[in-house]
């Protein structure tokens, strides 16, 4: 009588709630499976072939910034500028592509109107000195961090 009391309490206590997680899981695991299948083909899941394309284009933009930056830089005006502050040319030119692609872009982008204004006669030579020797200080000093 005694063995038969404590199986009676073990059941109620061990089988009964076991029973009912086994229960409960067993018709919860198909509701998070089908939901995970509906979230695998969303349309938000970036394909191989667009992230391929995307770095492919960061890579372009940068090079052709690097590009720009070391043409400006390569200018006779700025070899001058270069000269009078004793700086190497060949170091800068080794410190552009150390830049990150914010400091690239936002030097280009310098770079480009400053010739475009000095082109059309906007700017004189000093103030595109300046410019060259102002742009210069912002790579000596990003080089060095």
């Amino acid at each position: 009588m005694n063995q038969l009391k404590l199986r009676r309490i073990f059941s109620q206590r061990f089988l009964v709630p076991a029973l009912l997680m086994t229960v409960t899981c067993a018709a919860v695991l198909p509701a998070f499976a089908r939901a995970e299948d509906q979230g695998q083909s969303s349309d938000h899941i970036v394909t191989p072939q667009a992230l391929q394309q995307k770095v492919e284009a960061q890579s372009q933009t940068r090079q052709k910034n690097i590009a720009t930056v070391q043409g400006f830089f390569k200018m006779p005006l700025a070899q001058r500028a270069m000269k009078m502050e004793h700086v190497d040319p060949a170091q800068v030119q080794k410190a552009i592509p150390t830049l990150s692609n914010a400091e690239l872009t936002n030097l280009s982008a310098r770079a480009t109107t400053a010739q475009q204004q000095f082109s059309a006669g906007a700017l004189s030579t000093e103030t595109l000195l300046l410019i060259i020797i102002g742009m210069l200080f912002i790579v000596i000093l990003v080089a060095i961090h």
